[in-house]
């Protein structure tokens, strides 16, 4: 009898030390962020080396000693021309245009999965049947073509056309079918991160859907023209950032427009102030915190870490007007806004 006690308190306090263990991993992984990963992040990546005039140096903030590449994307965004594109071969390989095809919204199962991966696994170079097809009628077709050359882009280092930026900037929009997002695994941040390395190329449609694109569309547009200080940031730009600063179903929005909002600097304080009225409680909290950076940055560690204690939308970011970055956050969804 006692065997059987022993051996049942044996169970209960193993029981026991596994409920201890999991909770002790939950709470280090919330904690680690705030210790770790900037010693990670400064020990991995040299500091930027300068900042434009007005802009916090990165040297005189936890942003440049610790998050050394979100200091570089605070630097004045380089006039040079883009890279250049390497000339790429055509591929010629005779099986293209049929997968091409079967990108197409038709009634084969799988069949466009298999064309996608096909395509993708084809050696460097050219392929028109793709490029023709971001002019299909078929949704399904042209957003699919445009995930499989932007996959293909990043790869082969190659320059994306003309096409290719109009469709990703399209992309963004929140009519997309989310099936032809499924295909390529390639969503609206995927457009979203292609865009954020090809702004400058594609000024002229991210202006153009600025204007007359949805919500989400003009959102994102507007944060990727303000994350370059490209003139195109007008005065449309700063209040569909400074709308979405406030409390809303819509995860990451403010985020994001705080930092775009500080990555467009002084010229855009005036505008802020005057739209600093309209906003709710939260994004007048998150303006204040924007122009106080413009006006006052942190010159150390200490006074980084204290602009925690000047916002509540996240717990990763100190100061997310100089911290955020695309990739580490969720990229905002407006479906059903």
């Amino acid at each position: 009898m006692n065997g059987r006690a022993d051996r049942r308190g044996a169970v209960f306090a193993l029981v026991a030390m596994v409920v201890a263990a999991l909770l002790a991993v939950q709470l280090v992984a919330k904690v680690a962020p705030w210790f770790w990963e900037p010693v990670a992040l400064a020990a991995a990546r040299a500091p930027a080396e300068s900042s434009p005039p007005g802009a916090v140096r990165p040297e005189q903030t936890l942003d440049g000693l610790l998050r050394p590449e979100v200091a570089a994307l605070r630097d004045e965004p380089d006039d040079e021309p883009e890279r250049r594109a390497p000339e790429l071969p055509r591929c010629e390989d005779p099986r293209i245009g049929g997968w091409v095809v079967d990108l197409r919204d038709d009634d084969v199962r799988w069949n466009a999965t298999e064309a996608v991966r096909q395509l993708c696994a084809l050696p460097p170079g050219e392929i028109v049947e793709l490029e023709q097809a971001l002019g299909s009628s078929d949704l399904q077709q042209r957003y699919t073509a445009a995930g499989v050359l932007r996959i293909r882009c990043g790869r082969d280092l190659a320059r994306p056309s003309a096409g290719l930026l109009q469709v990703s900037v399209d992309a963004l929009s929140s009519r997309v079918d989310v099936d032809t997002r499924f295909l390529t695994g390639d969503s609206t941040d995927g457009s979203l991160y292609f865009l954020a390395e090809h702004t400058r190329a594609a000024r002229q449609p991210l202006a153009r859907a600025l204007a007359t694109g949805d919500a989400q569309q003009r959102f994102l547009c507007a944060y990727l023209l303000a994350r370059e200080r490209l003139p195109e940031a007008d005065a449309w730009a700063v209040r569909q950032l400074v709308e979405h600063l406030g409390d809303n179903r819509i995860r990451g929005d403010a985020l994001m427009a705080t930092h775009g909002l500080y990555r467009l600097g002084e010229p855009a304080m005036a505008q802020m102030l005057e739209m600093r009225r309209y906003a709710d409680e939260q994004g007048r909290g998150l303006l204040d915190l924007v122009l106080l950076d413009l006006r006052d940055p942190p010159r150390d560690v200490k006074a980084l870490r204290s602009r925690r204690a000047l916002h509540d939308i996240s717990c990763i970011y100190h100061d997310p007007a100089i911290e955020y970055r695309l990739g580490r956050s969720p990229v905002p969804f407006f479906t059903g806004w």
